[in-house]
């Protein structure tokens, strides 16, 4: 028997507190992660691509729009030791599109980058106004018209449809 050179990749983040992020900067993802698996050495990226299994040194450069750099994880203040967030710059992303979470859990140490299993929206809109508002009680409106500005490269056209809701099912995608 010999070793079959296959790679496993253990993730240790069990969640996250979003899975939508806005194509801009500072946009801050916070996790929660096994007891001890995460410090502030861990390196996590966004990428529209297979994570980098061969990077083992917990750096990855910026390669827009396909991926962020790697930043490393702080821990959250007055949390545990499970509570952690990142801050990416997602600026330079494609929006309307998925991104891996890829992280490494020991930073610069012999681990290597593995799939968290966690998918990262960027989203399409940019802004929303709601012009035409109507108020229904004191401080309570219920907007009748939602004027949605997109990014340029959202592939957004008159046709686009929005729908309001709590959640999304992003395995709909045919309006």
């Amino acid at each position: 028997m010999g070793d079959t050179g296959l790679k496993l990749y253990v993730n240790a983040i069990t969640a996250v507190d979003r899975n939508v992020i806005f194509k801009t900067v500072d946009q801050r993802i916070e996790f929660t992660c096994t007891t001890g698996f995460c410090t502030n050495s861990t390196t996590a990226y966004l990428s529209s691509e297979d994570c980098d299994l061969a990077e083992s040194n917990g750096g990855k450069s910026e390669n827009v729009p396909t991926n962020t750099g790697a930043v490393n994880f702080t821990a959250v203040n007055g949390g545990d030791d499970t509570k952690f967030f990142a801050t990416f710059n997602a600026s330079a992303l494609a929006a309307g599109v998925y991104y891996k979470l890829c992280s490494d859990l020991d930073g610069s140490g012999a681990l290597f980058f593995g799939d968290t299993g966690y998918d990262m929206y960027i989203s399409p809109i940019r802004s929303i106004s709601m012009e035409g508002a109507i108020e229904k009680n004191v401080g309570t409106y219920a907007p009748n018209i939602l004027t949605v500005t997109c990014w340029p490269d959202a592939n957004c056209d008159a046709n686009t449809r929005v729908h309001i809701d709590t959640a999304c099912d992003k395995d709909i995608t045919n309006g």
